[in-house]
């Protein structure tokens, strides 16, 4: 939440550092974006230091992947919206894997989502 006066700087740094993930959306648009760019090396950089995965990105567009996003999957919303949702939902709740195998409904996927961050 940002308030009137408050630094914006602040806030996306306190977000950045407080969820488990930051996805990036590649679009056209965001692949130029500077403040997607420093989003991106920050979570980056907290990848490294924190050996876990942070960044999890998705693609929109057919457009240039960043360099230190190459090497990673990336939930493709290309062809096909529901699995690209799909995939990225397996990658932040990896034990809806049988759930989302079996039902492509998108309600049991929203509640699968509601339980874990309630």
């Amino acid at each position: 939440e940002i308030k009137v006066g408050d630094s914006l700087i602040e806030k996306i740094q306190e977000g950045l550092e407080s969820n488990d993930y930051l996805v990036i959306i590649l679009s056209n648009e965001s692949v130029r974006s500077e403040w997607v760019k420093r989003e991106l090396n920050s979570a980056l950089m907290r990848e490294i230091k924190e050996k876990e995965i942070v960044v999890l990105p998705c693609r929109l567009h057919d457009c240039s992947i960043p360099t230190f996003l190459r090497e990673k999957k990336y939930a493709d919303f290309i062809n096909s919206y529901e699995d690209g949702f799909t995939d990225l939902l397996l990658a932040i709740l990896p034990e809806s894997k049988e759930v989302a195998i079996r039902s492509r409904d998108f309600r049991v996927i929203q509640y699968l989502m509601s339980k874990r961050y309630i």
